[in-house]
C-alpha cells in the first residue's frame, strides 16, 4: 500500500514539474536598497523542462530573450543565471504550477542589483471555448447596466461601472479622455432631478471577442434622449474594451461615436443656430466685405480659403486672386466704402455649413464720386476650426 501511495506521489510531482514547461508572462520589479520599487518592467520566460534540467529563454518581453543556463528545478525551487555584460543575473525562484515568484540577484563593477518577478503561465487562446457565453452574458449584462445609470442618472453606479484607469473617447471628444474622473465630466445629463439626457435605447450588431481575460466589444446602439429643444434619436457606434479584475468583468476603455447613419443624418437635416454663434457668422460676412472694401489682404486671406469661387453681379466668375486683386485695385485708387447694409438676411443651416440669403446695399466713393449699388447675393460659409470661411458667393443685381 505505502509503495502504490508513493507511486502516486511521485506521479503527481513529475506531472507537476512539466508543467514548467511552456511560455510565462509577468512583472520585473527592481528594487531600492529598502526594498521599496524603483522600476517596474516586463518579464518573459520560455521554459523547457527535461528531468531536473531546465532550459529556454527568459528577458523583459517576447522579442528581447536571452539564454538561461544551469537551469534546475528541484521540487518547487527553480533556479538559472543568465550572463549579461554587466554580470550574471541570478534567479531564485518558486514554482507552483501556476506561477513564478522569486529574486534576482546580480553584481557588477561594485554595485548590486536586487530585484523580484512574478509571472503567470501564458495561455494558449485557442485552447479556451470560443464562445465562452458565460463571459458573454456577463458583459453584456455590464453594458446593459451602464445604460441603465444613464438613464437614472445614477452618478454612483455610472462611477462603479468603469475602471479607475479608463482610457477612450466618449460622443464629442476631441482629446482622450483618461481615467474616470475625466469620465464623469464628459458624461453629460446625470445629474439627479435633471429632465434631459438619455430615456432609452436599442441594440443591434452586437458581438465580441476574447484574449484571456481580456475582450473587445463592438456593437450599435439606437438611443433616445430629452434635450432643450424635444426629443431627440441618435446611433452610436461603440467598441468598449473590458477586462476581468477581481473575478468580475468591468469597463476599462471605450470608444464612442455617432453612426454613419446618424452622421448623414446630422449633414442633411437643417438645423438652427444658437443667437451667439449667429451672430459671429454675420460678423464673418460683413467682415469680408469690409475688409474688401478696405484692401485689407490679411483678413481677405483669412476669411476667403484657397478654393474661392464666386459668380459677380455682371455675371462673370471669380476666384480667390481675383477677388484680392479687385480688393487691391479699389483701396490703390484711394477708394472708400461710405454704408454698408443687409436690409434683409435669410440663413439655412446644414452640419457645418451655412447658406446666407441677404439683400445688400453699399455706398462707396471713388475719385471724388458717390456711388451707391444694391442687389442680392447668396454666401456660403463653412465653420473650420470654429471659425467661420466664405468659399462662395452669387452676387446679382436683384432686378
Amino acid at each position: 500500500m505505502w509503495n502504490r501511495l508513493a507511486l502516486i506521489f511521485l506521479a503527481a510531482s513529475l506531472a507537476f514539474a512539466a508543467d514548467l514547461t511552456g511560455k510565462w508572462s509577468g512583472t520585473f520589479e527592481e528594487l531600492k536598497p529598502d526594498g521599496t520599487v524603483s522600476r517596474t518592467g516586463g518579464a518573459y520566460m520560455d521554459l523547457k523542462l527535461s528531468g531536473e534540467t531546465v532550459t529556454g529563454t527568459a528577458g523583459p518581453d517576447a522579442g528581447g530573450q536571452h539564454e538561461i543556463r544551469n537551469g534546475k528545478l528541484l521540487e518547487t525551487k527553480l533556479t538559472f543565471e543568465i550572463p549579461r555584460e554587466q554580470g550574471i543575473m541570478k534567479f531564485d525562484l518558486i514554482f507552483d504550477g501556476e506561477s513564478i515568484k522569486g529574486s534576482v540577484s546580480a553584481a557588477s563593477d561594485g554595485q548590486s542589483l536586487s530585484a523580484r518577478v512574478d509571472l503567470k503561465r501564458v495561455r494558449d487562446a485557442s485552447a479556451q471555448p470560443a464562445d465562452r457565453p458565460a463571459d458573454r452574458a456577463a458583459i453584456r449584462a455590464h453594458i446593459d447596466r451602464i445604460f441603465h445609470a444613464f438613464i437614472h442618472k445614477d452618478r454612483a453606479e455610472l462611477r462603479a461601472t468603469h475602471a479607475a484607469n479608463w482610457l477612450g473617447y466618449l460622443e464629442g471628444s476631441r482629446k482622450m479622455i483618461r481615467g474616470i474622473d475625466e469620465y464623469m465630466n464628459w458624461a453629460g445629463y446625470i445629474e439627479p432631478g435633471n429632465s434631459y439626457g438619455m430615456t432609452g435605447y436599442k441594440m443591434r450588431e452586437f458581438d465580441m471577442i476574447f484574449q484571456g481575460d481580456a475582450a473587445f466589444v463592438a456593437f450599435v446602439a439606437d438611443v433616445e434622449s430629452s434635450t432643450p429643444a424635444g426629443p431627440f434619436h441618435r446611433t452610436l457606434r461603440i467598441t468598449d474594451f473590458y477586462t476581468k479584475q477581481n473575478g468580475a468583468w468591468i469597463q476599462t476603455g471605450s470608444d464612442t461615436g455617432l453612426h454613419p447613419e446618424s452622421l448623414a443624418e446630422q449633414q442633411q437635416t437643417p438645423r438652427t443656430l444658437p443667437d451667439a454663434e449667429k451672430k459671429h457668422l454675420l460678423d464673418a460676412r460683413e467682415a469680408v466685405w469690409r475688409a474688401y472694401f478696405a484692401g485689407d489682404r490679411a483678413t481677405l486671406e483669412k476669411l476667403l480659403p484657397e478654393e474661392l469661387l464666386t459668380m459677380e453681379p455682371g455675371g462673370d466668375w471669380g476666384n480667390r486672386t481675383a477677388v484680392l486683386d479687385g480688393s487691391a485695385r479699389f483701396a490703390s485708387g484711394a477708394g472708400k466704402l461710405l454704408r454698408l447694409e443687409f436690409p434683409k438676411t435669410e440663413i439655412q443651416i446644414y452640419g457645418s455649413t451655412a447658406i446666407v440669403y441677404s439683400s445688400y446695399v453699399y455706398e462707396i466713393e471713388q475719385a471724388a464720386k458717390r456711388s451707391v449699388n444694391s442687389g442680392r447675393v447668396t454666401e456660403v460659409f463653412v465653420n473650420r476650426n470654429g471659425a467661420w470661411v466664405n468659399p462662395s458667393w452669387h452676387m446679382d443685381a436683384g432686378r
